[in-house]
C-alpha cells in the first residue's frame, strides 16, 4: 500500500511483530489492538487481512462498531476469516472464530454497514494445511442526520 503512495498508518496488536514491521517499513508501527481502537472518523479504510481471526467471537460486533466509528464517512473495511461454522482451535492449539459467510453477513447488517462484499477462496493456513478463506468488504455509508423535533 505504501508503495502506491497510500498514506498508512500501520497498527499491530503485537509489540513484537510491531517493532519486525517496523523494520521493513522503515516507519513506526502503532502498538494497538481492535479492541483499543478509539478513533472517530479517522481513516478512509482499514484493512485487516487474518488480523481478527483469532478474535472471540463474542467479541467481534463490538471490534467491528469501533472500525464503524474509527472510519470517515464512504470509509472502507476489509478483513479475512478462516471460513467456517464453529470456532475452534487448529493443530498449534490457536483459537480461531471460523466463521460462515451467513454470520458474517448477519453481523455486518446489524451493524449497519453498506455495500457488503463477501466472497470465498482456497487458500493454506499458517500450519500448511488447506484452509477456505472469507474474505469481507464494507463501507461506512453516508447516512442522514436525523431531525430534530421543534415545538412551536
Amino acid at each position: 500500500m505504501i508503495a502506491q503512495g497510500f498514506n498508512v498508518t500501520p497498527m499491530d496488536g503485537s509489540a513484537e511483530m510491531a517493532k519486525q514491521a517496523e523494520k521493513l517499513l522503515g516507519k513506526p508501527v502503532i502498538v494497538r489492538r481492535f479492541e483499543e481502537l478509539d478513533d472517530d472518523h479517522a481513516y478512509d479504510g482499514i484493512w485487516a487481512e487474518a488480523s481478527l481471526l483469532h478474535v472471540q467471537r463474542s467479541d467481534l460486533p463490538a471490534i467491528f462498531n469501533r472500525v464503524h466509528k474509527a472510519l470517515k464517512n464512504g470509509g472502507i473495511f476489509h478483513a479475512s476469516f478462516k471460513a467456517g461454522d464453529t470456532e475452534g482451535y487448529d493443530s498449534f492449539g490457536r483459537y480461531y472464530n471460523y466463521l460462515s459467510a451467513v454470520w458474517l453477513n448477519d453481523l455486518l447488517i446489524s451493524a449497519e454497514w453498506d455495500d457488503i462484499s463477501l466472497s470465498e477462496t482456497d487458500g493454506t493456513g499458517y500450519d500448511g494445511k488447506p484452509t477456505k478463506w472469507l474474505r469481507m468488504k464494507a463501507s461506512k455509508g453516508i447516512r442522514p442526520a436525523t431531525e430534530a423535533l421543534s415545538t412551536p
